[in-house]
């Protein structure tokens, strides 16, 4: 009769120190690019909304195309290279970003795009507030590859693997808006709401951190006010087939707005504010 044969406690003690060394190797390996990522990518909007807001000191009216909203651009972005060109433009639907797009190789290795319409005029978007009134945003949107030549380069998310292409909306209001799964995923950032002051104290009147979604929705709800271009839902402009306008069923449920923290003030209302990498 032929005997069975069992693992030994050794053995059995060797498979788990196996399987330890394959997951912390997992670990190591995932984490670190989950932080990069959400480091580079505040880095990435804070050196944009600084660049366009002090270029536009420098201009009597808003880029007129992506040529000079480039140039715009490179006098606050140091640059290691830049190809300002209306033919290097991307489109809003487009999943590959080859090298001979880019126009800005930021020097601590980021790369911008440019989208812009095909004449490289700007964008515009139109909402309506609540008070019946037309408002109308012109805006380019700059992808950054925020991750270069590291990879995986690539703007489709995936739950268990973060996109390194990201977009941003850039407003002729100067704001910088975050558009695409960073609105939903904390993983890329978190936002506060600032709420109306009610005393001295600085931090007395910020929400948690929360996601840039749930956020938006404590400071307007539903409402759109005209002089917050992160109100507005810029993504209801892009193509359907882009990779930075989320599917209606990436949107968890939407949090109320805060009534009772003051943020229907007319004088002093909420706003949001993109939580610094910590």
């Amino acid at each position: 009769m032929k005997k069975e044969k069992a693992f030994t406690l050794a053995e059995l003690m060797m498979v788990f120190v196996v399987i330890g060394v394959i997951a912390s190797i997992a670990v190591v390996t995932i984490k670190p690019f989950e932080k990069s990522v959400k480091y580079l990518y505040y880095r990435m909007y804070n050196v944009i909304n600084t660049a366009i807001y002090n270029a536009m000191f420098t201009r009597a009216e808003f880029p007129v195309d992506s040529n000079d909203f480039c140039t715009a651009l490179l006098e606050f972005i140091n640059s290691n290279e830049n190809h300002c060109d209306i033919a290097r433009n991307v489109s809003l639907s487009d999943t590959e970003y080859p090298e001979d797009k880019v126009q800005i190789f930021a020097s601590n290795g980021v790369r911008l795009y440019i989208a812009a319409n095909a004449d490289g005029s700007p964008f515009t978007h139109t909402e309506v507030e609540t008070s019946g009134i037309s408002v109308t945003y012109k805006y380019f949107v700059v992808i950054a590859d925020l991750n270069a030549e590291k990879g995986p380069n690539t703007s489709l998310w995936k739950e268990n693997k973060m996109a390194d292409i990201v977009a941003f909306v850039v407003t002729d209001s100067t704001e910088v808006v975050p558009v695409g799964y960073p609105e939903v995923d904390t993983r890329y950032m978190y936002a506060r709401v600032v709420y109306p002051p009610v005393d001295d104290d600085p931090e007395s009147n910020l929400s948690e951190a929360v996601s840039y979604y749930e956020a938006k929705n404590r400071a307007w709800g539903t409402t759109v006010d005209s002089s917050e271009a992160m109100s507005f839902n810029f993504q209801d402009d892009f193509p359907a087939d882009s990779p930075f306008k989320l599917p209606p069923e990436a949107y968890p449920t939407a949090p109320s707005l805060d009534f009772s923290q003051g943020c229907l003030a007319s004088n002093s209302p909420c706003y949001v504010k993109i939580e610094e990498y910590e």
